[in-house]
């Protein structure tokens, strides 16, 4: 009988890593800050916090599901340095 092909490859170690747990990490921080902000009634740190939520989780599936290879179109190191916040200086 033959196995069914998985046309996506799940990389359950990049949650394991320093990247992926990063991730994870900013997706409970951004989660924390969106409900205080909902709490606080204020309406456009709301919609900061929804955007960058997005944005991370967007990341975390791609690099998840190694997406990433196939998409070659984007300069993948500039979208993960431009979704870190800046230090300041």
């Amino acid at each position: 009988m033959a196995e069914a092909q998985s046309f996506v490859e799940v990389d359950l170690l990049f949650l394991k890593s320093k990247r992926g747990l990063l991730k994870i990490t900013e997706l409970v921080v951004l989660f924390v800050g969106f409900v205080c902000f909902a709490v606080a009634s204020r309406p456009p740190y709301i919609s900061a916090t929804c955007v960058e939520f997005i944005i991370t989780l967007a990341l975390l599936i791609l690099y998840l599901l190694k997406l990433h290879k196939s998409l070659s179109f984007f300069f993948w190191p500039l979208i993960v340095s431009t979704s870190r916040p800046r230090p300041e200086r």
